[in-house]
């Protein structure tokens, strides 16, 4: 039994787009991109998502209260621990 789904993450959306390009790469990184689009193809489903939608959110979500990251007050620092709420 096989992937049948993939998805890309990556932290800069460049990379993303370029992956998406129909349009031949030069870049450092171009046959990673090449492999990436070659294999997306193979799959029933794939999606591309970027880190920094992700981080927004769990920031958003420290700053509520409700994130998956705890917020400490120490003096007048504010620091996020990265402790898992149970």
């Amino acid at each position: 039994m096989g992937l049948q789904r993939v998805v890309i993450e990556r932290d800069a959306l460049n990379v993303i787009q370029r992956v998406k390009a129909l349009k031949e790469d030069r870049s450092v990184l171009c046959s990673y991109m090449h492999d990436i689009q070659i294999l997306s193809k193979v799959f029933e489903e794939y999606a591309f998502k970027k880190y920094l939608d992700l981080i927004k959110a769990e920031t958003e979500g420290v700053m509520r209260g409700t994130g998956h990251m705890k917020r400490q007050k120490r003096g007048s620092d504010r620091k996020l621990l990265e402790t898992v709420q149970v």
